[in-house]
C-alpha cells in the first residue's frame, strides 16, 4: 500500500521536458513492441515537439516510422553474413568486405588524431563487430593481455565503447567495452553484474590496434532478429583526458546523444 501511495504520489508531480521526453519514448517504444504503430507514432509526436534534449532522438523515430525524411541521428545498415568470420582481428572475412563503413568523428572543432574504422554483421545467432583504432601519436600501445575477465578496470587506457538499445527507448541498453589491451567490460544498463558470454579477438601493431567480436544475439534480445529491425547503438573511442571521438551525423546533437545512432539489419549481398 505504502509503494501504491508512493508511486501516485510521483505521477502527481511536475517532470521536466526531458523526463517527459524519455517517458513518451518508452512508451513509444512499448507500443511499438505491441505492434500498435498508430500509438507509437501518437507518442512520437508528442515528443517531438517538446523543446528537451531528446527532440531529435523522437523526430528521428518518427521518421522511422513513417520511412521518409532525412534522420537527425546517423543511420547504417549492418549486412546479414553469408558465413561467420573467424575471431582472429584480421578484418578479411567476406563479411567485412561487403560491411558498411562507419567512422567516428572528434567532437566539432576538434581535430581527429587517428582514425576508427567499424564494421559490423549479424547472422541467426551473432551480432558481429570489428574494428581498426589507428595509434593516437604520444600514446602508447599497449601489449595485448593474455587473461581476460568479466568488468576490466580500463584505467586511462584507450577504449571502444558500444552501446545497444534493442527497444530505442533512449533509455535502457546494453554496454560492451574494449581496450588495446584486450581487456573487456560490460553492463546492461546500471548493472555490472550483468556478464554475458562473448567472444573477443584483439591484436596490436606499430598502426594502432584492431578487435574483432561476436555477441550472442540471444544476450541481447530474446525474440529473433530478422532484416528489417533496427536499433539503437552508441559508438565511441576515448582515452580519458586525451582522446574522444564518437558516432556523429550530419547535425549536432545534445550531450544527451552523444555518439547515438540507428543501426538496420539488413539482408546479405546478392550473389551473381
Amino acid at each position: 500500500e505504502l509503494a501504491s501511495i508512493a508511486w501516485e504520489f510521483r505521477q502527481r508531480q511536475p517532470m521536466s521536458e526531458s523526463s517527459r521526453q524519455l517517458a513518451l519514448l518508452r512508451q513509444a517504444a512499448g507500443a511499438r513492441t505491441l505492434g500498435l504503430s498508430g500509438r507509437a507514432s501518437t507518442q512520437l509526436a508528442e515528443a517531438s515537439q517538446l523543446p528537451g534534449p531528446y527532440r531529435l532522438a523522437a523526430v528521428s523515430e518518427l521518421q522511422l516510422e513513417l520511412s521518409n525524411g532525412i534522420s537527425p541521428l546517423p543511420i547504417f545498415n549492418i549486412r546479414q553474413a553469408r558465413s561467420r568470420p573467424i575471431l582472429d582481428a584480421v578484418l578479411d572475412d567476406d563479411c567485412w568486405v561487403h560491411a558498411e563503413e562507419v567512422f567516428l568523428e572528434a567532437p566539432r572543432g576538434a581535430s581527429d588524431q587517428a582514425k576508427t574504422l567499424i564494421l559490423m554483421s549479424w547472422d541467426q545467432e551473432f551480432l558481429y563487430l570489428a574494428a581498426r583504432c589507428e595509434a593516437v601519436s604520444d600514446q602508447p600501445l599497449l601489449p595485448v593481455t593474455g587473461e581476460r575477465y568479466h568488468d576490466a578496470d580500463h584505467g586511462r587506457r584507450d577504449r571502444l565503447t558500444v552501446t545497444f538499445d534493442t527497444d530505442r527507448d533512449y533509455d535502457t541498453a546494453f554496454e560492451f567495452v574494449v581496450d588495446q589491451s584486450g581487456q573487456t567490460s560490460e553492463r546492461c544498463d546500471l548493472l555490472t553484474g550483468w556478464n554475458p558470454q562473448w567472444y573477443v579477438a584483439n591484436a596490436v601493431d606499430q598502426a594502432g590496434w584492431r578487435i574483432e567480436a561476436a555477441i550472442p544475439l540471444d544476450s541481447l534480445t530474446p525474440q529473433p532478429v530478422f532484416a528489417g529491425h533496427a536499433w539503437g547503438i552508441r559508438l565511441s573511442r576515448e582515452i580519458p583526458g586525451v582522446f574522444s571521438q564518437r558516432l556523429c551525423g550530419e547535425q549536432e546533437l545534445p550531450i544527451e546523444l552523444n555518439g547515438a545512432g540507428v543501426m538496420r539489419f539488413i539482408r546479405p549481398p546478392r550473389t551473381r
